[in-house]
């Protein structure tokens, strides 16, 4: 199974902004954050697992075992996170039509990460004992680094566009019910000024993230530019990395502090059903060589009064423009590096986003014009 993620921190630069003629153009006064370095409240890394041939979404046996695995979602693991693992179960289901179900039995899930975590509510709900093993647990994992936003997937299938559209149909719920199952997700205004290349991304699932509509933006300095307006969900991976993974302890789920080298480290594992959710850690696990990280440089920034809605900008200098608003700051990111590991900040990267988004709400648009401008395709 092959799908083409957008491979941004969480997915969040890459929004879709698709044209809709018919309606009234949206006029939006932006404010303007804080970028001075007195504003700044840390600097981040964080490695997306991006699979070069898509997501491995099947199962595979293994001694006595059946493993069933579910990663490589690149910057895309929360959009796809309710889908992919609803579709992992019914890889279950497939294998265990052929022999007795036995609901006594428990199942391991691998990786405490939001697709771990998700597939372990989902085995719980089928009345499954589930046991999670994971090096760390929130908020010490990969996903509660970067605020998710529900973003745009490249799909090559209707199979993939039916995980997408299950995966929205799940963050819709939680962002309009006012008591939601989980908490950390919210409606989000997103106002983009980057261009839309492909135009293959018209071929979004209906029922999903709905068109955007022209937008007329002024920003503090009297500046003027036009973007694109639409509506997402913000899910603030601290709030919600950390409901789901207190709620899967309340409810039976236990979890166990375990580094796995390599694959002959199942074998010590007392559970016959695994769920490979490790991410980036099934590299190793499964020498997996289609897996590569992908580094992502993330500032956090002091909140800023009026400032509301996520933005994003153009590419520029090979680097990623959108800011997040979350309750105690603002998330600036962020870079694309291939195939880098290091989770030190670098420090030269983080000036050059600062400096890119001082220029993006002080300078003309042309200022921003360049050969790389436009939206990053997952390849």
């Amino acid at each position: 199974m092959q799908v083409k993620t957008s491979c941004f921190i969480l997915g969040a630069a890459s929004m879709i902004a698709l044209f809709s003629g018919c309606r009234s153009d949206v006029k939006k006064k932006l404010a303007s954050p804080d970028f001075s370095k007195e504003a700044v409240l840390d600097y981040k890394a964080g490695l997306r697992p991006y699979r070069k041939t898509g997501i491995r979404l099947e199962s595979e046996s293994y001694q006595d075992k059946l493993i069933i695995h579910d990663y490589g979602h690149g910057g895309s693991g929360i959009s796809l996170s309710w889908g992919s693992a609803r579709r992992s179960l019914q890889v279950l289901e497939e294998e265990l039509s052929k022999r007795p179900p036995n609901k006594e039995e428990e199942i391991a899930v691998l990786g405490a990460g939001v697709i771990g975590l998700t597939t372990v509510h989902l085995l719980l709900e089928k009345g499954w004992k589930v046991h999670v093993y994971a090096s760390d647990f929130p908020p010490n994992t990969t996903s509660n680094l970067a605020p998710g936003i529900w973003n745009r997937v490249l799909v090559e299938s209707d199979h993939m566009k039916k995980i997408l559209r299950d995966s929205y149909t799940d963050f819709k719920a939680l962002a309009e019910n006012k008591s939601p199952r989980f908490k950390g997700v919210t409606p989000l205004k997103i106002y983009t000024f980057k261009k839309i290349k492909n135009s293959t991304m018209a071929a979004m699932p209906s029922g999903t993230i709905p068109k955007g509509i022209p937008l007329k933006a002024t920003f503090e300095n009297g500046m003027h530019k036009k973007g694109m307006f639409f509506h997402s969900f913000l899910i603030d991976s601290a709030v919600y990395l950390e409901d789901l993974f207190e709620k899967a302890q309340a409810q039976g789920a236990e979890f166990t502090r375990l580094s796995l080298g390599s694959k002959k480290d199942l074998e010590k594992l007392p559970q016959k059903i695994i769920f490979n959710c490790t991410g980036l850690g099934s590299k190793a696990l499964f020498g997996d060589k289609q897996l590569i990280p992908i580094r992502g440089h993330l500032i956090y920034l002091k909140p800023t009064e009026g400032f509301d809605s996520m933005v994003a900008g153009p590419l520029k200098d090979d680097l990623d423009l959108y800011l997040i608003p979350l309750q105690d700051k603002i998330v600036l990111g962020g870079s694309y590096e291939m195939d880098i590991e290091e989770l030190q900040p670098d420090s030269e990267i983080c000036e050059k986003i600062l400096k890119n988004a001082r220029l993006f709400f002080t300078s003309d648009p042309q200022a921003w014009e360049s050969k790389e401008n436009g939206d990053r395709e997952g390849t």
